[in-house]
């Protein structure tokens, strides 16, 4: 969607809040003449409360913050009242007040805004960046080739420039996805020209240095100029790949996914489009009670939850997430008209992360949101990453596998299962080094990531075993795949102080639905691995299900 279809959305939200406002504040006068003949009736003041809380927390929101005054004045006086309703005044106040949000409920709204689009931060000079390209700024003058060669192999292309002023002009026609810069000599001076490099780029590229010593006092200078990763020499590649990766998001530049709690539509819907003009994806549960299917089947990275509901409260819901083992460590943002410290800090203690009081400013909660989810994902990165290819490790692969031939047998689409091993690897370690192993693991596990769509999943099964996980395609279709990525692999020659390497690997595909179970699904693929590896390696093979099914005979 557009920013400018989320704008036209949100201009109907407001209109629409305006339209249901008059409503709500009649619903809190008829709420007042119940308490005022059952004076005693507890749900009746805890209604008394909740109701001018919600306006309080989405006035402002939609373009009324008088109403957002009126009801939080009106919340404390009965919350400080309830015990001694008949003190002088109470009653008058309170019918004052909501006389008041009667006005003020039929004033026009001030006009709403939504979260700054994720396009705009973007610098003016070069537009969107290179996906794949690194200028490096070479201070040094050392033509150094063998960087360059290297960072071939994992699918960067490096171009090099004599001094600043040949790469500004290239900045002009585009930006790069990373900045390298080399110095020597005159650090300070150095120091200045990486942070002109960063403000010239918008502050968004990122930038890595690289030196001839280390010293805190060389990397404090390096901080300030607003690098974000500092390399002495000499050091490995795979290092400063690892570092790469992990600066420019290839591969796993995945949109944040929001899930947002809330009882009111209107509120949910229009925190919903403020965090899609950020970029990211999200999803509206208005019934809490439902939360836990929405949590299996979106998957959230964070959740944006309200802290009154009227079937059960915030802290209630987020201590049900928290019972559940695989949702312990997922973020929760609270969101609530609440200014009492302590209040907060008592709602805190159910689970959540952070406490953000509405009307809670946009760009304030899109920062927040932000911050908490990268956080999440590289705590959860490491517990289910392998750290050397960065891809899925074993145990989340086989859980993957299990949910994706769940959904299989759900929905009855096809599905393909992979194993992959790469021929005679133990030579390669015993004759040329485990580090030209380490290589030769991760150039296969990169062109596995640029060559498989986003949608599919790969891990690293156990030293050079992989495996891959194809939703949504036919065994012959996931051979044809296989078999490119196979030719492809075999033609990359890794240079190496013992020689050229090159290598092969065997492959082995079974799937849903021929077969029903991971379990089965994981055999029938490692027998027809096992198949390649002892029918001469370097091919791909369909498991015995998978050819009785294309070939329509029966074992």
């Amino acid at each position: 969607m557009s920013t400018d279809k989320r704008k036209a959305k949100l201009l109907k939200l407001q209109e629409r809040y305006a339209q249901e406002l008059p409503g709500k504040v009649k619903e809190i006068f008829v709420t007042w003449e119940k308490l005022l003949a059952d004076c005693d009736n507890a749900q009746l003041w805890e209604l008394m409360i909740r109701q001018p809380h919600s306006l309080a927390g989405s006035g402002t929101t939609f373009g009324y913050p008088d109403i957002t005054r009126i009801a939080r004045e009106l919340e404390e006086l009965v919350k400080n009242s309830q015990q001694d309703s008949q003190s002088k005044g109470f009653a008058s106040k309170v019918q004052a007040l909501i006389i008041e949000l009667e006005a003020a409920s039929k004033l026009k709204p001030q006009e709403a805004t939504l979260a700054p689009s994720s396009t705009q931060n973007q610098s003016k000079l070069g537009g969107k960046h290179a996906q794949s390209t690194i200028y490096l700024l070479d201070q040094t003058e050392a033509n150094d080739p063998t960087l360059t060669k290297q960072l071939s192999f994992y699918g960067y292309e490096l171009i090099a420039f004599p001094d600043s002023k040949s790469l500004r002009q290239a900045i002009q026609t585009q930006l790069p996805c990373c900045f390298i810069v080399k110095i020597a000599g005159d650090y300070q001076q150095s120091f200045k020209q990486v942070k002109q490099l960063k403000e010239i780029s918008g502050n968004n590229t990122p930038l890595i240095v690289i030196a001839k010593e280390s010293s805190t006092e060389l990397r404090l200078l390096a901080v300030r100029a607003g690098a974000n990763a500092f390399f002495d020499e000499p050091f490995r590649s795979i290092r400063l790949i690892d570092s790469l990766d992990q600066l420019t998001e290839r591969g796993e530049h995945t949109p944040y996914r929001i899930l947002i709690v809330d009882d009111s539509q209107a509120t949910a819907d229009y925190y919903s489009l403020s965090l899609q003009n950020a970029g990211m994806e999200t999803e509206v549960v208005t019934k809490p009670l439902d939360i836990m299917r929405h949590m299996v089947e979106f998957e959230p990275d964070l959740i944006l939850m309200d802290l009154y509901m009227p079937e059960c409260s915030g802290g209630e819901l987020s201590e049900l997430i928290r019972q559940q083992e695989g949702y312990v460590g997922t973020p929760i943002v609270f969101l609530s008209a609440e200014t009492n410290p302590e209040a907060q800090i008592d709602a805190m203690s159910y689970g959540a992360d952070e406490f953000l009081t509405k009307p809670v400013r946009i760009r304030h909660l899109v920062a927040v949101v932000k911050i908490r989810v990268q956080r999440f994902r590289q705590v959860k990165s490491l517990i289910v990453r392998d750290s050397l290819t960065g891809l899925y490790n074993h145990t989340h692969t086989k859980e993957l596998l299990e949910r994706e031939t769940n959904l299989s047998n759900r929905n009855g689409k096809p599905l393909q299962f992979a194993m992959i091993d790469i021929d005679h690897f133990k030579l390669v370690n015993d004759n040329y080094g485990h580090p030209v192993g380490d290589s030769v693991i991760k150039i296969l596990a990169r062109l596995l990531k640029q060559s498989l769509r986003s949608t599919d999943i790969i891990g690293r099964y156990g030293g050079e075993e992989f495996a891959v996980i194809l939703p949504d395609t036919n065994e012959k279709e996931a051979e044809i795949i296989l078999n490119k990525i196979r030719q492809d692999f075999s033609e990359i020659v890794l240079t190496s102080e013992h020689g050229d390497v090159r290598c092969t690997f065997s492959a082995g595909i079974a799937g849903y639905p021929a077969l029903k179970s991971s379990a089965d699904i994981t055999q029938s693929a490692d027998e027809a691995l096992y198949f390649s590896k002892r029918n001469g390696r370097n091919q791909v093979s369909l498991s015995q299900q998978e050819e009785a099914l294309s070939t329509g005979t029966e074992e």
